[in-house]
């Protein structure tokens, strides 16, 4: 399908099935092959709308937040790319919080228990 959308031969066109290719590629989590469309797109206005989808979708995650930082270094304007990278740093210090409130405190782990005669 990339093939296909990077070969329309007017930009219009090529713009609406690189919109295409970016949307299923966010349905199936494939944030790379999203990233590399929206690069390609003719217009900045819809390769900024298009990598601002995808900060959006690979954001929540831990696992793909990596995807948002790269679409958000190829935005083409610096205001909205400031305001993306912004809000991935937000993401990645709710992240870090959560971890910290996963952890068991150390010294409970070594509290004799009832059962244990301690």
């Amino acid at each position: 399908m990339y093939d296909a959308a990077r070969a329309m031969p007017y930009a219009s066109t090529k713009s609406d099935s690189l919109k295409k290719l970016v949307k299923a590629s966010i349905a199936e989590n494939d944030f790379n092959m999203a990233i590399i469309a929206a690069k390609d797109s003719p217009y900045s206005s819809t390769k900024a709308e298009m990598l601002d989808d995808i900060v959006n979708a690979a954001m929540p995650s831990e696992a793909t937040v990596g995807y948002a930082v790269l679409a958000a270094e190829n935005m083409p304007y610096s205001s909205s790319k400031a305001a993306a990278l912004e809000r991935i740093v937000n993401a990645y210090e709710s992240f870090s919080k959560r971890k910290v409130n996963e952890i068991p405190p150390a010294n409970n782990a070594l509290q004799p228990t009832a059962k244990s005669g301690g």
